[in-house]
C-alpha cells in the first residue's frame, strides 16, 4: 500500500510541477478542437464534400493548427537546426495520423460497447486526448 501511495504522490507532484504546461496544452487542444468542429461543419455546408472527406480535411486543419500551438505556445522550444525542425514536423504528422486512427477506433469500439453515440464520442475523445498528450510529451517534443 505504501509503494502504491508513493507512485500516486509522484504522479501528483509531477502534475503540480507542470501545471502551467498542462493548462496551456488543454487550452490549446480545446481551441483547436473548436476550430476543427467549425471547419468540418463549414466543409459539410459546402455540399461538395462527403462527411468522411470533410472530417479528414478538418483533421488536417486541426493537425496544422495544433502543431503551431504546441510548438510556439505550449513548448516554446525553437529549433535552430532546420533538419531537427523538419524531423520534428514529420514525426508530428505521423503521430497525428496515428491519433486519427485511434480516435476512430476508440469511438467505434465504445459505440459498439455502449450503443450511445454521444457517450462513445466523449469517452473516446477523452482517451484520445490523453494519448495525444502522452505522445506529444514522449515522442514528438521530447528533449534530445
Amino acid at each position: 500500500m505504501k509503494q502504491k501511495n508513493n507512485k500516486i504522490d509522484y504522479i501528483l507532484d509531477r502534475v503540480y510541477a507542470n501545471r502551467r504546461l498542462l493548462l496551456l496544452y488543454f487550452v490549446s487542444a480545446f481551441v483547436c478542437t473548436i476550430v476543427r468542429y467549425f471547419a468540418q461543419e463549414l466543409l459539410l455546408a459546402s455540399q461538395s464534400l462527403s462527411d468522411h472527406e470533410s472530417a479528414l480535411i478538418a483533421w488536417c486543419i486541426w493537425t496544422l493548427l495544433f502543431y503551431i500551438f504546441m510548438k510556439f505556445v505550449v513548448f516554446k522550444s525553437k529549433k535552430t537546426n532546420i533538419y531537427n525542425l523538419l524531423t520534428n514536423i514529420i514525426i508530428f504528422i505521423l503521430v497525428s495520423a496515428v491519433l486519427w486512427f485511434t480516435r476512430q477506433l476508440f469511438i467505434g469500439l465504445f459505440f459498439v460497447l455502449i450503443s450511445n453515440g454521444n457517450i462513445a464520442m466523449t469517452i473516446g475523445g477523452i482517451i484520445n486526448e490523453l494519448l495525444c498528450l502522452f505522445l506529444m510529451l514522449k515522442v514528438v517534443f521530447r528533449k534530445k
